[in-house]
């Protein structure tokens, strides 16, 4: 067989391999020192050749809520000062008596970066679902988690996913107070959004408190804030979910507009409190533990093929 038939036999051939199998070239204790901390780095086994890559999960999570945030801030700008419009705050007013993040996402320019932008963090908020559900899966066969767990955790993210994507809906569909259809189609999708990003505080805690976050130093009280937090939002996304719903179901009779004013600045004051449970401490919880970077449960991927290598020397 000639050279070239050679090297084609080595191309054309399939290998298998599992994960284990990289691991027989470099000791634990080398692995840790000289690649353990890199975010990218070949690994070898034998004359194979795979990709392994540190995945730091809450660098996904961060980059979510720093989008989120910017995209937030940057409509609140182009309305308040762009618009035209005086009365932006007239129909969120109307519909839950009190102003709440929509307001300054309903009006040109805004509603032309807008989906842009949303889709950005979208792509960053849905690596951080499946990584963390693969983290999961590890730490289950680990016995560190139950199965049932891993089943509740995985149909969470799921939810948590999909109702991401779907808020796209509320970009789209301006509410007019006028046809109370556009209205619901607005508002739903926003009222599952804040169920959604409450559920992902509390899965976020209750995997972190039972396994992520074990034998991690941390600052005093970051655990007590978290579980203070967790009890928060446990108690606001129903009081949240009925708000909306009795001010959709009441739209027309416009009820939520006509609330006493001790009523709406106790809503308001509830409103700041969840905002505080669901974007500002879990920026700051995803910041610190990015922070952190692989003091933290992190995930490794490794990258390889199905094919035979060309390298000719057997290097460990």
């Amino acid at each position: 067989m000639n050279s070239e038939t050679e090297k084609g036999a080595l191309v054309d051939t399939e290998v298998t391999y599992d994960f284990e199998e990289f691991a027989e070239d470099e000791n634990e204790e080398d692995l840790d020192e000289e690649h353990g901390h890199k975010r990218v780095h070949v690994v070898r086994s034998g004359k194979e050749r795979a990709v392994q890559i540190l995945l730091v999960v809450e660098n996904f999570r961060l980059a979510f809520y720093i989008l989120f945030l910017s995209l937030l801030f940057l409509c609140m700008i182009l309305t308040t000062q762009f618009s035209g419009v005086e009365d932006y705050e007239e129909v969120i007013v109307t519909v839950f008596g009190i102003t709440n993040i929509c307001t300054y996402m309903d009006w040109p320019p805004a509603t032309y970066v807008l989906p842009s932008v949303w889709v950005l963090a979208l792509l960053t908020i849905e690596a951080y679902l499946v990584v963390s559900v693969f983290r999961v899966w590890v730490a289950k066969e680990e016995r560190k988690v139950t199965k049932l767990f891993l089943i509740g955790y995985t149909v969470a993210m799921v939810y948590i996913g999909i109702s991401l994507a779907l808020v796209a809906t509320t970009f789209s569909v301006a509410p007019d107070l006028t046809d109370p259809v556009t209205v619901w189609v607005h508002v739903l999708p926003y009222t599952n959004l804040s169920c959604a990003m409450g559920a992902l505080a509390v899965m976020v805690t209750w995997f972190g408190e039972a396994v992520a976050w074990r034998g991690l130093e941390t600052f005093p009280g970051f655990s007590h804030i978290n579980l203070l937090m967790t009890g928060v939002l446990v108690l606001m996304i129903p009081v949240k979910f009925v708000h909306h719903l009795y001010c959709l179901v009441n739209l027309q009779q416009r009820s939520c507009a006509e609330l006493s004013t001790a009523l709406k600045i106790l809503l308001e004051v509830l409103n700041k409190i969840f905002i505080a449970a669901v974007v500002v401490w879990p920026t700051f919880q995803s910041a610190y533990l990015s922070y952190k970077r692989e003091k933290t449960h992190c995930v490794y991927a490794i990258l390889a093929d199905n094919r035979k290598s060309r390298v000719t020397e057997d290097v460990k």
